[in-house]
């Protein structure tokens, strides 16, 4: 009998190890297929920036720009600024601009259309880093350049490469307004009941004031976008009426986005003490670095009003005099104490990540502490996000975080106009609104 229950018992054991071999081979195949389809999902988004160059942005009178707008006809320029880390060597870096429609393709213009003298400069402003930790050489730029100038509006991407154009190390949106037109509008409730407490919606007419059109749905085209979220714009609107030079896009049921909650945030104003959110403050031997309280998700929780800054962020610290080249890198490490979702990633966006969902901002699980982590690299300064969810078809989501429609945002109605005789698509509109001064109940 003991006999017997010892052979049951190897067949047993070695069933046992087959199944969990099997179990352990199909689940690392399916995370691989679940990792090669998130990247997938990725990768078709908008190219930012390599590894060492951080903290990209344009900025004016020492101001961040989440929407850098340019004039034309008028001599303002902008300024670009980024660090490149952990580099002793000044490296020869150009910036070029590239002409986009409406979508950010590509336009079918030439830069000798668009640009006037040589398109490709070089940056020649630059530092060294202060005392830092993280060492770190400080690259600036005026935009569009002392020997370069724009000529037609529009969508552009400024470009930095070291030698091949082709070779992008840096690109960031900007914008050139040619206005002719007005724009007036309000955030209302959502006529749908269904949505009428989760999202909100921008009621809104155009009136033409220099240009005359046959075909407003062909010749004008819209990006509605809420608080800088390019990726998220509504395009596909269509004006109820044109009547007396005015296009009419009120109560349109299609410029309709979610309300989400009031962002969250970073304060890495100062490395000296622990804020509000930090848990753990540590300086090792070559950077800092921080640990947030866990993070309490709102989804299930009422409403609460908490000021923001709509997803950008500043570079700022209380710790030094000259932010630009003495603010310091820190490692943050964020934590999410749920249960594992279901076909489902965890993301954090916000202007710093160009307001994309990338791979270095998506959270992995860990399994040990059932908690979702994640680890961002961040000069000191004051950060806002979100957290988004995104499911296998690249659906995204922010109500796993909390939808309601007191949320503040703010909203960009952008206005493109191309006529039958265009090859490329003019920005002649751009207006800003808040729900904060809103229709709202």
């Amino acid at each position: 009998m003991t006999l017997q229950l010892s052979k049951i018992t190897k067949i047993f054991l070695i069933k046992l190890c087959y199944s969990l071999l099997f179990l352990q081979t199909n689940y690392a195949q399916t995370t691989a297929i679940h990792e090669d389809n998130t990247q997938s999902r990725l990768q078709q988004g908008f190219p930012v920036v390599t590894n060492n160059i951080r903290t990209a942005f344009f900025s004016k009178n020492n101001e961040i720009l989440n929407f850098p707008i340019l004039k034309l006809y008028e001599s303002e320029t902008i300024l670009l600024e980024f660090d490149d880390l952990y580099s002793d060597q000044i490296r020869d870096y150009q910036f070029t601009l590239i002409h986009c429609d409406q979508n950010w393709e590509k336009s079918d213009l030439s830069q000798y259309d668009y640009l006037e003298g040589y398109p490709n400069e070089y940056i020649t402003d630059y530092e060294y880093s202060v005392n830092t930790l993280v060492p770190y050489i400080h690259y600036r730029a005026e935009i569009p350049g002392q020997n370069l100038k724009i000529t037609k509006s529009g969508n552009y991407l400024l470009r930095v490469f070291l030698n091949d154009p082709e070779e992008i190390i840096l690109q960031l949106r900007l914008y050139v307004i040619d206005e002719k037109v007005e724009i007036s509008g309000k955030i209302i409730n959502p006529v749908n009941s269904a949505k009428r407490f989760t999202h909100q919606e921008i009621s809104f007419t155009i009136k033409l004031n220099q240009i005359q059109i046959y075909n407003p749905n062909e010749e004008v085209k819209l990006s509605i976008i809420q608080n800088y979220l390019i990726e998220e714009a509504i395009t596909d609107l269509r004006p109820k009426s044109y009547r007396s030079e005015l296009l009419d896009y009120t109560f349109n049921s299609k410029s309709i986005f979610e309300a989400a909650n009031e962002f969250r945030f970073i304060d890495l104003r100062t490395l000296k003490q622990r804020t509000i959110n930090t848990k753990e403050l540590d300086q090792l031997s070559d950077h800092y670095k921080l640990t947030e309280w866990p993070i309490e998700l709102r989804g299930r929780t009422p409403y609460q009003y908490s000021q923001d800054i709509n997803g950008q962020f500043v570079i700022e610290s209380y710790d030094v005099n000259r932010v630009s080249t003495e603010a310091d890198y820190a490692l943050v490490d964020l934590q999410i104490p749920i249960p594992k979702l279901l076909n489902e990633d965890l993301f954090l966006s916000g202007g710093f990540t160009n307001t994309m969902l990338r791979n270095e901002t998506r959270f992995k699980y860990d399994f040990n502490d059932n908690s979702y982590k994640l680890s961002l690299f961040l000069k000191q300064g004051y950060y806002n996000y979100q957290l988004y969810t995104m499911d296998t078809s690249g659906t995204k989501s922010k109500k796993i975080d909390g939808s309601f429609y007191e949320t503040e945002n703010e909203y960009f109605i952008f206005v493109y106009y191309r006529s039958i005789n265009d090859r490329y698509d003019q920005l002649i509109g751009i207006k800003q609104l808040s729900s904060r001064n809103s229709s709202l109940q």
